[in-house]
């Protein structure tokens, strides 16, 4: 099968170049061109308000300036790729603003009641199964970043592992799989507790990823959604090939990715600035993704 060309691949560089925002250009150079990591932290803070938690957009469905639990975690799978550590005053403050949004109840809420004061997509309206407490999303993730960054509490990862353990694999829903996945590799989670998790989430990740090319065209969850690189701890579970070589055929030919989603019908001013953003996220992730498994024509020299 054919790997992404070095023409191709450079096509989407040079959109992105053209197109993309200043956080995904720095993330790309970081990732391609040994950029360095405090190009992404300056392209990040103006995304973090004075709360600590992060907003404006950070997540492009959701426009509201003022900071949600949901950009929040966004912004803290960035600052993890580039292992930001504890003591990085960006991470601490963000740290604090999760701490500071946990319910009565012990979760959070991915977004807060005002989140309609700003156009975003439909399925994050106030009243919308995301935005109510859910154990696993964003919870689960929440907690990994307390146990990443020295703020872990008490039996928060046990429950969410009970939980999961405790649900059939194929009911768990996909965007709580994102959850556990990041709660998985946080980096100080204990070694029993990551051994319980991995035996409860890798038949729910086999139950819900569809191997399927003809379903790939739909929202839902590829192989490669789970399986980041060859080192991936689930990578045994499927092959690849057949979604790397997917991908490269579902390049537009101006450079980028397309999202599978659109929610133009609310606000099509809107959404086409969001789709833009979003073609930038998914240009710049399908590109680390080639390269991880080596699919890019030109890494063979």
């Amino acid at each position: 099968m054919t790997k992404l060309t070095s023409e191709n691949a450079q096509k989407a560089a040079d959109w992105l170049q053209k197109n993309a925002r200043p956080l995904e250009l720095a993330q790309y150079d970081y990732h391609f061109e040994n950029g360095a990591a405090a190009a992404v932290l300056a392209a990040l803070a103006p995304f973090q308000n004075n709360d600590g938690g992060f907003g404006h957009g950070l997540e492009s469905d959701v426009r509201l300036p003022a900071s949600s639990v949901l950009c929040t975690t966004v912004a803290l799978q960035k600052l993890r790729q580039i292992k930001a550590t504890a003591d990085a005053p960006m991470v601490q403050k963000a740290i604090a603003y999760l701490l500071a949004q946990r319910t009565a109840a012990g979760g959070w809420r991915n977004v807060p009641d005002n989140v309609s004061d700003a156009p975003h997509a439909p399925w994050w309206s106030a009243d919308g199964d995301h935005v109510a407490v859910n154990f696993a999303n964003p919870a689960a993730e929440v907690a990994g970043y307390l146990v990443e960054h020295g703020a872990s509490m008490p039996g928060l990862v046990t429950a969410h592992i009970d939980h999961l353990a405790n649900q059939k694999a194929a009911d768990v829903e996909m965007h709580d799989l994102f959850c556990y996945q990041r709660l998985l590799e946080s980096p100080g989670l204990a070694a029993a507790d990551y051994d319980r998790l991995l035996t409860a989430l890798r038949p729910a990740i086999a139950a819900n990823v569809s191997a399927d090319p003809a379903q790939w065209g739909d929202y839902g969850l590829r192989p490669l959604d789970m399986v980041s690189s060859p080192e991936s701890v689930f990578a045994g579970l499927f092959d690849v090939t057949a979604d790397l070589a997917h991908r490269v055929a579902e390049q537009h030919t101006d450079g980028y990715w397309q999202p599978a989603w659109s929610w133009a019908f609310v606000s099509a001013e809107v959404w086409a600035t969001a789709e833009q953003e979003i073609r930038g996220q998914l240009t710049l992730n399908n590109l680390l993704l080639f390269k991880n498994f080596n699919w890019l024509e030109h890494n063979n020299g």
